[in-house]
């Protein structure tokens, strides 16, 4: 367990139709914590709290993304919560480090579109929420409507 003082406590809530097997993750700061994980499959129809913490005595707060195939397609997840600032989610399709890269400061929600193998676009909406110590990122993944 941590010291630090910027945690990410992520969301992540699976409508989309298909599985989601974990592929890679890559921390630029922070790691797990020792009570989480990961998860190698989030199904469809469930949700998963995946805790990340600021590493011992560091003051870069936690960022870095995970990668998930879905139907054959990267769907990279980045987070983010620096110190001083607010904290970001970004998903998008590709995977890599792009995810991560494109990353900017959309507010405390927002939605963005991605398709997935040949099935319809799938809506992902993005939430934030800050506490004294969390800052709460929330992914939900469905499909698409319109």
């Amino acid at each position: 367990m941590s010291l630090g003082y910027h945690n990410v406590q992520l969301h992540i809530e699976n409508y989309s139709g298909v599985p989601m097997r974990f592929e890679n993750l890559v921390y630029r700061h922070g790691m797990i914590d020792d009570y989480s994980e990961w998860p190698t499959v989030i199904s469809h129809n469930s949700s998963v709290d995946i805790k990340s913490v600021e590493r011992k005595w560091s003051v870069l707060g936690v960022s870095g993304y995970a990668v998930y195939d879905m139907s054959g397609t990267k769907v990279g997840i980045a987070f983010s919560c620096p110190p001083f600032v607010a904290g970001k989610v970004n998903v998008a399709t590709g995977g890599g480090s792009s995810v991560w890269d494109d990353m900017t400061d959309r507010g405390s929600e927002f939605a963005v579109k991605i398709k997935v193998g040949h099935s319809t676009p799938l809506n992902v909406l993005c939430e934030r929420s800050h506490g004294w110590v969390t800052t709460n990122l929330s992914v939900k993944i469905y499909p698409d409507r319109d």
